[in-house]
C-alpha cells in the first residue's frame, strides 16, 4: 500500500466521485473536499504530501487555496485541474502541474509518481 496521502478538492460531485475513488485506489489515504476552505482545513489538520485541486470552486477558488497553501508550505507538490487553460495562465509562477479537464487519469498518476519521485 502507498502510504502518502494526497488531498482532493473538487467541486463538481460526479467528478469528485469518479477521480477520488480512483486516486484513493492508489492512495487509500486520501482526503476529499467540496471547495477550497474545506480543503485548507485538511491541509492544516493533515500531513498531506500532494493536493490535486480545482481552480472554479465555491467558497474559497483553488487559485485562493494554491495561495494560502504556499505561503505555510512551498514544497508540497500542486497538481491543478482545470476546464478553462485562459485561467490557468494565472499560474505560471507558482510551481504547480496543470492537468486540463477531461482528466486523463493516467496522465494524473503520472503527475502524482512524479511528485514523489
Amino acid at each position: 500500500m502507498n502510504n502518502k496521502t494526497i488531498l482532493y478538492a473538487e467541486d463538481d460531485i460526479i467528478i469528485q466521485k469518479i477521480l477520488g475513488k480512483f486516486i484513493s485506489k492508489k492512495y487509500p489515504d486520501t482526503l476529499i473536499a467540496s471547495n477550497g476552505r474545506d480543503a485548507l482545513s485538511l491541509f492544516e489538520a493533515n500531513k498531506v504530501d500532494a493536493v490535486v485541486t480545482d481552480l472554479s470552486m465555491p467558497v474559497m477558488s483553488g487559485f485562493e487555496l494554491i495561495r494560502k497553501i504556499r505561503e505555510q508550505n512551498t514544497v508540497t507538490p500542486i497538481i491543478v485541474t482545470t476546464a478553462y487553460r485562459d485561467e490557468a495562465k494565472q499560474l505560471d509562477d507558482a510551481g504547480v502541474t496543470i492537468l486540463y479537464k477531461p482528466i486523463d487519469t493516467k496522465e494524473l498518476m503520472k503527475s502524482l509518481e512524479a511528485a514523489f519521485a
